[in-house]
């Protein structure tokens, strides 16, 4: 999937309801993770130049998307 097949994918999800949205969230993270290395841009912090790529701005839309159950 090319990245606007993920944002496509990404709308889809958020329409889902609980617990298979936020599920479906993760297994979308992991995709981002393994194809363009989100999480590692993620973990550098603010001093990152590309935490305002195309593929970061939707990891953070798709992480702060989440539903954390207690």
């Amino acid at each position: 999937m090319n990245l606007q097949q993920l944002e496509a994918r990404f709308l889809e999800i958020d329409k889902q309801p609980e617990p298979m949205r936020t599920d479906n969230l993760v297994h979308l993270m992991n995709t981002l993770e393994a194809r363009y290395g989100t999480f590692q841009s993620w973990q550098r912090g603010t001093q990152a130049p590309d935490l305002e790529t195309a593929e970061m701005r939707l990891y953070r839309a798709v992480s702060d998307a989440r539903v954390f159950r207690d």
